[in-house]
C-alpha cells in the first residue's frame, strides 16, 4: 500500500479508524534518496505501545531502486501488560532473468537487516522472550518449486534459515494448509494457462512459467518462555484473494483489490 503520489493509503488508515481500528505505523517516504515509499503498514485494533521503522540500508535492483523499502515493527500490548510483536516488511523483487542471482543476494541480506532489526526491539529486555513475535509481508521469495510443484522451493529454506535466528519460524500458511497455495499470478487451471487477475499482475508473470507463485508469507514465533497473560496461538491461516464483489462495485476496473492475494490468520488468546 504505496503512499508517495497517492491518497489510498490516507483513505484506509481513515476507514479503519471509523471501525475502531485506530493505530497505525507506515513506511517512510525517504526524499531525495527515494521517490516512493516502502508499501508497509500496519493497523491495530489494540494501542501500538512502541514502534520503529527502517529504510533497507541494502539499496534496492532495477525499479526497486527508487523505492524506500524496509522494515517496519510494533508492540502492540492486547491485554494490560500481555504485547505482541508485529513485523512487515516488503523485500526486493526479481524483474529479469539475467538478475536472478542479484536480485537473491540482495533479497536475502535485505532479511538478515529484518532479522537483526527485529532482535534489536528486544535489546533492553532481561531474560528470555516472553512474548510472541509475528514476522510478515512480501517477501517476494517463490516457496514454491514451479508452477505445477507446491513444495518447498531452495530459496524458501534458505529463508526460514535466516529466520531462525529470532526462534523456530512457523509458516502459518503452510503449517494450516500442509503446501504452498499461490499468492501471485495464479490460475484457475493448475496448468497455469488460465491467469485469475490480469489487469494489475504484471503481463510476464501471466506465462506459464512464471504463474502460481507464492510469495507472501506469515512466520509465527512463539514466545521463548511463558507469558505473564498465558496462550496466545494461532488458530487458522489461510489466503484469501480479495476478489471484487461486481454486485456491489458495479463497472469497477479490477477483479481483485492487488495483484497478491492477502493471508488471513485468526488467533485465540
Amino acid at each position: 500500500c504505496f503512499g508517495a503520489y497517492s491518497f489510498r493509503r490516507d483513505r484506509l488508515i481513515e476507514a479503519a479508524k471509523a471501525v475502531g481500528i485506530k493505530y497505525s505505523v507506515k513506511s517512510v517516504l525517504n526524499r531525495p534518496y527515494h521517490l516512493v515509499d516502502g508499501g508497509c503498514l500496519l493497523l491495530s485494533r489494540f494501542p501500538i505501545v512502541a514502534h520503529d521503522v527502517k529504510v533497507f540500508d541494502v539499496a534496492g535492483l532495477a525499479s526497486d531502486g527508487v523505492a524506500a523499502k524496509g522494515v517496519l515493527v510494533a508492540r502492540i500490548e492486547y491485554r494490560p501488560g500481555a504485547f505482541l510483536d508485529v513485523v512487515t516488511t516488503h523485500l526486493q523483487a526479481t524483474y529479469a532473468n539475467y538478475m536472478v542471482a542479484e536480485c537473491l543476494q540482495v533479497r536475502l541480506s535485505q532479511l538478515r537487516e529484518v532479522v537483526e532489526f527485529t532482535r534489536k526491539q528486544w535489546a533492553d529486555h532481561d531474560g528470555a522472550r516472553n512474548w510472541p513475535v509475528v514476522v510478515a509481508g512480501d517477501f517476494n521469495c517463490n516457496a514454491r518449486r514451479a508452477y505445477n510443484d507446491s513444495s518447498s522451493s531452495d530459496e524458501y529454506n534458505l529463508v526460514t534459515s535466516v529466520l531462525r535466528v529470532l526462534g523456530n519460524p512457523r509458516d502459518l500458511v503452510f503449517e494450516f494448509s500442509g503446501f504452498h497455495p499461490p499468492t501471485y499470478s495464479d490460475t484457475y487451471d493448475e496448468a497455469g494457462l488460465l491467469p485469475k487477475e490480469q489487469v494489475l499482475t504484471a503481463p510476464e508473470d501471466c506465462e506459464v512459467l512464471q504463474t502460481r507463485q507464492r510469495l507472501d508469507f506469515v512466520f509465527w514465533f512463539d514466545p521463548e518462555v511463558p507469558g505473564p497473560a498465558g496462550v496466545f496461538q494461532p488458530k487458522y491461516a489461510r489466503v484469501n484473494e480479495f476478489e471484487v464483489d461486481r454486485r456491489v462495485d458495479v463497472g469497477a476496473p479490477v477483479t481483485h483489490l492487488s495483484d497478491h492475494f492477502g493471508i488471513e490468520c485468526g488467533f485465540v488468546f
